[in-house]
């Protein structure tokens, strides 16, 4: 007869286990090849602790030790209140541990010295730039491109063909002997 956990307690099983019959011992969980079981033995480690604080917090409430430390707590802290020379020295050892950790932390970890500087685009940065954006400082961008011809173009195709070189305006460096050139042959 196999018993589960909750039964093994019961008068009747520990009658059994006195008579001379042996109860089903709970059968311990093996853990799979290479730790992967061990996240199950992790987990009820976490619930032991989690239990036992829960089993002590229980045991000041009904022993009423934690209003013992309630008043000690209330007590430091009216006399930090009212009494300056205390407060004083109270701050003063706060900020000798303050100092302290910042020195172990800067031992710890040293800033570098030497380094290579990696200059950074500043853009949003309030220090370089006043955090505005840099291409709305530039000349045309409230009233556009002054450029008249380009005024009747949205396209923007009279641009694109003078890039291809179709429809360049003549001039007097002798664009039309090279033009006449070519009627001619």
């Amino acid at each position: 007869m196999q018993l589960t956990q909750r039964q093994c307690f019961t008068p009747a099983a520990l009658g059994q286990q006195r008579r001379g019959r042996r109860a089903a011992a709970p059968a311990a969980r093996p853990a799979a090849l290479f730790g992967w079981g061990s996240k199950d033995n992790e987990k009820e480690q976490e619930k032991e602790e989690q239990f036992r604080k829960q089993q002590e917090v229980l045991q000041r409430r009904r022993s009423n030790s934690w209003q013992a430390e309630v008043r000690e707590r209330r007590a430091e802290v009216s006399r930090y209140m009212q009494d300056p020379a205390y407060k004083k020295q109270v701050d003063e050892e706060k900020r000798a541990r303050f100092k302290a950790r910042k020195e172990q932390e800067a031992r710890e970890n040293p800033e570098p010295k030497f380094g290579i500087i990696i200059p950074l685009a500043p853009f949003g940065m309030a220090d370089y730039d006043g955090g505005e954006r840099f291409d709305l400082r530039l000349p045309y961008v409230d009233q556009g491109d002054p450029d008249q011809e380009l005024a009747n173009d949205p396209l923007g195709l009279k641009q694109l063909g003078r890039a291809f070189g179709i429809g360049k305006k003549k001039g007097n460096n002798g664009g039309d002997a090279a033009q006449g050139k070519r009627k001619g042959k």
